[in-house]
C-alpha cells in the first residue's frame, strides 16, 4: 500500500523562534526593581489588609441596587411612557429616578 504524502498548511509549518530582545543590564530601572527585592503573593496580601484602610464611599459615587416591583406597576409605567409617543420617550430607569426625586422634594417641604 503506497501512502500520499501530506502536504502541510501554512498554519502548520514550522517558523523559527524570534529573537529574544537585548536587555541593558546597567538600565538603571531594572537595577532598581532587583534591588527592591521580591515578596511572596502571601505577604503582598498581608501587607496590603494591613496599610490600607478601607476605602470610604465619595458623597455622590455611583451605586447599583435591585429593585422589586408588581409586574402590574411596571406596565403601568410602560403605558404612562408610551402615552408620550415619538422617539424620545424616557426610560423606566429616568421615570424612576424622577419620581424618587419628587418625592424628596415633597417630603422635604413637609418637614
Amino acid at each position: 500500500m503506497k501512502q500520499k504524502a501530506k502536504m502541510m498548511m501554512p498554519s502548520q509549518v514550522a517558523t523559527m523562534p524570534k529573537k529574544a530582545p537585548q536587555i541593558d543590564l546597567d538600565d538603571p530601572k531594572l537595577l532598581a526593581m532587583i534591588d527592591g527585592g521580591g515578596e511572596t503573593v502571601t505577604e503582598k496580601k498581608k501587607k496590603t489588609k494591613e496599610q490600607e484602610p478601607a476605602p470610604t464611599p465619595t458623597a455622590d459615587e455611583l451605586k447599583n441596587f435591585s429593585i422589586r416591583i408588581f409586574q402590574s406597576e411596571l406596565d403601568d409605567i410602560k403605558k404612562h411612557l408610551k402615552g408620550f409617543g415619538g422617539r424620545k420617550t424616557k426610560s423606566i430607569h429616568t421615570f424612576i429616578l424622577e419620581a424618587i426625586g419628587e418625592k424628596l422634594k415633597r417630603e422635604s417641604k413637609k418637614a
